[in-house]
Order: C-alpha cells, then structure tokens, then sequence
C-alpha cells in the first residue's frame, strides 16, 4: 500500500499532433508502475499526472523522451485537495415526472462517512432483466458513484468520505437499461453534494525536525511561516527535536529555509499523515 500522491500536474505534447501518443504512453506508465496516476479531463481533454515529488516530473519526462520519443511540457504543480460532504442530503427523480429525460427512478442519501455504496430497497424494485441480481445492481451503484465523485464535486476535487445510500428504485419494463441509471446518478449526487456543501481538504504530513539546541528558539518562531503545527520540543543534550503537522505544499518551503534557521545542522523528516479541512473553505480547482 503506498500513499496517495498529494501534487498534480498538466503534461502536453511539444508536437501538438502527438497528444493521441502521449496519452497512450501516459496510460502504459499508468498500468505498469502503480506511483503514477493519470486523469483525463473529458470536457477539455487535458492529461493531468498526480506526483510525489518534482523528482518524479523529471523522471516521467525522461521517460516519455528516452522510450517513446515524445517530448513534453508540465504545467505547474498543484496539491490535489479532495472534498468530502459537510452534512447528509437526498436527490431523486421519478419517471416521467419534473422534466427527468431517463426511463430510471432513483433517489440517494448521501452522508458523510467511510465510502460505501448501499441499496435499502425492495428486489422487486430494481429492474432485474438488466442487472440479473441484486449484487450486481449494487456493484453497477458502487461504480456509478465512484465515477461520479471521480469528475469532482462542487469545488472540482475528488469527493471521498461520502455513504450513498440508495433509497428509492423504480423502472419501466423493457425500456428502463443499464444507461439510464449510469446517467441519473451523477445528476443526483451533484445535487445532492450542491444541498449538503462540501468541505475542501488538503494533504498533510506529519515532520519531524532535528537540529542545535541554540537553533530551537529560531525554528518554533518560523514554523508558523509555513502553516506547520508543533508538538512539544524534546532537548537532548545540545540538540533538540520537535514534531508536529504541515501541509504537504508547504514541506519544500520549510526545507529550503531549514538550513538557515539551524545554521546547516538542522534535518526534517515527513511522512504523509492524511487530509484535513483548509482553513479557507473555498478551494476551487
């Protein structure tokens, strides 16, 4: 199990007519190394790279030179934030009714919560000459969703932390299929999540700096500079160590200034520690 990369970043072809190419490159490197993770935007057709470093933009750049001959430009890095439901809501629509366009009827709480994907109706209810059993209508709900919170929510970032539960079902026998469902779903949780609201959440990292006893006094004063939060100091002697949480797009600030603040004696450790909520909460991509 690896951590989420916690950085994004554009990539386009130098020769405009290779974006077909780099794509499919891109999707190779994908499949075979499990630290890179592609997103295609549909709607503008930009390819997007999530990173764990800038290290790793070179590495891919090489790459797609060395082994497919394609030259690249990256856009600039940004932290991937991810959303999650400030509150429950539900969304439905019924066959035939308030301008719905699908042969589906369907309502859906969303809660916040571990991801899950839930159907709290009766079999009758779901149309079974489509999916053939109540587990595959659940497992068809479940990618539904997740392709769903995949294109964004409000605020454009993945959503997670989100309990859908389905509560209402309905169909017409032989018209209701498989794509009416799959359509209707994003149309309900996107108003459902735009009831709820969401709350934006960034990557954090927990640290870990060591440096001089006489470096100490400096080092808590500057921490705030980078968003960081302290735990107590620990002094050993003539060196010290405090801990604490940072925001993952501030770890290559704080260790760029941590040789001045330690007089070059001073070293950070971090380690990815989750996402928590922003302080600004509106975050949009």
């Amino acid at each position: 199990m690896f951590a989420p990369p916690t950085m994004e970043t554009t990539v386009e072809p130098k020769d405009a007519s290779r974006r077909h190419d780099l794509h499919a490159a891109l999707s190779e490197l994908a499949a075979q190394d499990p630290l890179i993770n592609l997103r295609l935007d549909e709607e503008s057709g930009e390819l997007s790279v999530s990173l764990y470093g800038e290290v790793q933009k070179e590495v891919i750049r090489d790459t797609l030179l060395g082994e497919y001959h394609i030259e690249v430009s990256f856009g600039e890095t940004v932290t991937i934030h991810r959303e999650r439901p400030a509150g429950p809501a539900r969304a439905g629509a019924i066959i035939g009714r308030d301008g719905n366009p699908h042969m589906a009827t369907l309502e859906l709480l969303v809660e916040p919560g571990e991801d899950e994907v839930r159907v709290a109706v009766p079999v009758e209810h779901i149309p079974m000459y489509v999916y053939k059993t109540a587990a595959a209508f659940q497992e068809a709900m479940r990618r539904y969703v997740r392709d769903a919170f995949a294109r964004g929510g409000p605020h454009g970032w993945d959503v997670v932390g989100a309990r859908v539960t389905v509560t209402k079902c309905g169909y017409t026998s032989p018209e209701s299929s498989a794509g009416d469902f799959r359509r209707l779903v994003p149309e309900l949780l996107t108003r459902a999540l735009a009831e709820a609201g969401t709350v934006v959440c960034e990557p954090v990292h927990r640290f870990a700096i060591e440096g001089p006893a006489g470096a100490l006094t400096a080092t808590l004063g500057a921490l705030p500079r980078f968003a960081a939060v302290p735990e107590p100091p620990v002094l050993d002697g003539a060196r010290f160590t405090v801990g604490g949480l940072i925001p993952a797009a501030r770890i290559t600030a704080l260790e760029r200034a941590l040789p001045g603040l330690t007089h070059g004696e001073g070293t950070v450790e971090t380690g990815y520690d989750g996402y928590r909520p922003v302080a600004a909460r509106t975050h949009q991509r």
